[in-house]
């Protein structure tokens, strides 16, 4: 399985979740960090849970984002990655893998 197959695995399985006002939160302000990376953010709501559409202006390549709660903290989770919300390198971490 490559990593987007990984990844709209993880998304379909999210998107059975219940939606959390917190982790729209969360994407709204993940998707205003990525202004400076070059990226069109936008959040969606795939049967009403959102996840964080990524696309690299210059080729077309789109990663999703998902927040989740994991052991009692909000945390990103992209293709096979997951990264506290709170930790202030994951907007880059992120755009890099969607530059690779």
């Amino acid at each position: 399985m490559d990593g987007l197959d990984q990844t709209r695995t993880h998304i379909e399985v999210y998107a059975e979740m219940p939606a959390n006002p917190e982790s729209l939160q969360h994407l709204r302000r993940l998707a205003s960090a990525f202004r400076v990376h070059g990226l069109v953010a936008r959040v969606e709501q795939p049967g009403g849970t959102p996840v964080l559409r990524l696309a690299h202006k210059n080729t077309g390549r789109v990663l999703y984002v998902a927040c989740v709660l994991t052991a009692g903290t909000w945390s990103w989770l992209w293709t096979g990655n997951v990264t506290p919300v709170s930790d202030p390198k994951a907007p880059a971490l992120i755009a890099e893998a969607l530059h690779h």
